[in-house]
């Protein structure tokens, strides 16, 4: 069951998984970034019994293996989702409120809330790492699909993003340091002038009461809100492979290619 508890307070780290795609067989081996930061052994003494340096010797071949694997995974794939990913947005004194309709604006921003939400920034890269690598794994899908190979297909992709991420908690995404930043944005939005036009237009129709799990698949009876221009024009760019959406007053990140909700801001719409 995903955790959904806000990272802090002694909760652990966020344990983002690294996938590496095996094209051969279309395995998956996930290798965990804490992978990485596994304590050094030393030499086993020179009279240790057989037994022990061959099992320290067998350890460290396969930890430097593993090393390797996830450096050169993360070689190729960091620089390929830098690009995809759109720049955290700079400090600005401007407002959406008073730029063109046409043109997105987070702001006004200090410099240290651009680098709250530059938090938000890599932790969507290191997301997009596991989603392009998992979609890049599944089997071709046929060129005139039927409905009923779509879903399987779509199905398939989501549960192994769930799998890959099945210790994923709130605030992953939605990072401690920029969720406030996205709530005074969208409180500044909803406080102007056309506010409660906007109240109106997204509350219209969201169903209320719904369970929300970080991970978890975006409720099947529940339809797709549409989010207004005028909010969209004030939060971070995101790639095309993700969306925000309402889902009554929460503020979900929908990873649309496999109907998972990446994380989500609980009352994100200020009360009225």
């Amino acid at each position: 069951m995903p955790q959904s508890g806000v990272p802090g307070n002694g909760a652990p780290e966020t344990d983002f998984e690294v996938v590496r795609v095996r094209s051969e067989n279309e395995e998956i081996d996930r290798f965990s970034v804490q992978s990485l930061m596994v304590p050094r052994r030393t030499t086993p003494p020179q009279n240790a019994a057989p037994s022990v340096v061959n099992k320290e010797r067998g350890y460290m071949a396969v930890t430097g293996f593993r090393r390797v694997v996830l450096c050169g995974f993360l070689a190729v794939s960091l620089p390929a989702c830098e690009r995809d990913v759109p720049a955290p947005p700079p400090a600005t004194a401007e407002s959406a409120a008073t730029a063109p309709p046409t043109k997105r604006v987070v702001g006004p921003l200090s410099e240290a809330e651009s680098q709250a939400l530059a938090t938000m920034n890599e932790r969507l890269m290191r997301y997009l790492i596991i989603h392009k690598q998992l979609e890049q794994g599944l089997p071709k899908m046929p060129a005139q699909g039927t409905p009923e190979q779509i879903d399987a297909h779509q199905r398939e992709f989501e549960k192994k993003m769930r799998d890959a991420r099945k210790n994923a908690r709130r605030g992953e995404i939605f990072t401690p340091e920029a969720e406030p930043v996205i709530r005074r944005l969208l409180a500044a939005v909803f406080a102007g002038p056309d506010g409660k036009a906007l109240m109106e237009s997204v509350m219209d129709e969201q169903p209320l009461g719904i369970k929300l799990d970080v991970n978890g698949r975006y409720p099947d009876t529940v339809p797709v809100s549409t989010v207004p221009p005028g909010i969209l024009q004030t939060l971070p760019k995101l790639t095309e492979d993700m969306e925000y959406r309402f889902v009554g007053r929460h503020l979900i990140l929908l990873d649309t290619h496999a109907h998972v909700i990446a994380d989500f801001i609980e009352d994100a719409i200020p009360a009225q």
